[in-house]
């Protein structure tokens, strides 16, 4: 796998389990998930980012794994996108979420084996 695939990935191990951790303890977490309308997912939302983080990382050595991983961390930072958009947050808000996208993006076309 080339290093900057590696990189990226580790990258998002990291991001996703802090950000996974700091939803289940960080009462600015809190207030921002009922301020999104998602109070009651927050928990269901911790687990599949903390999951991703740990399917990210062992994915570095199980390549189909890394293919789930970064595909659902893309995923939800799409949906992520689409809610702040819709609660009229300033697209500045939505950086952070846009940088995830882009990382797990670039781990998952670099973790897709192309046939040939």
């Amino acid at each position: 796998m080339q290093l900057g695939t590696t990189i990226a990935a580790c990258l998002s191990g990291v991001a996703f389990l802090g950000f996974g951790t700091s939803l289940l303890i960080s009462q600015h977490m809190i207030t921002d998930f009922t301020r999104y309308g998602l109070a009651r997912y927050r928990v269901h939302i911790s687990t599949l980012q903390i999951a991703g983080s740990v399917g990210i990382i062992i994915g570095l050595w199980f390549h189909p794994l890394l293919v789930v991983a970064a595909g659902g961390l893309a995923l939800m930072m799409i949906i992520a996108l689409i809610v702040r958009r819709q609660i009229g947050d300033p697209l500045s808000a939505g950086i952070p979420a846009f940088v995830l996208l882009c990382l797990n993006l670039y781990v998952l076309i670099n973790a897709i084996p192309i046939a040939g």
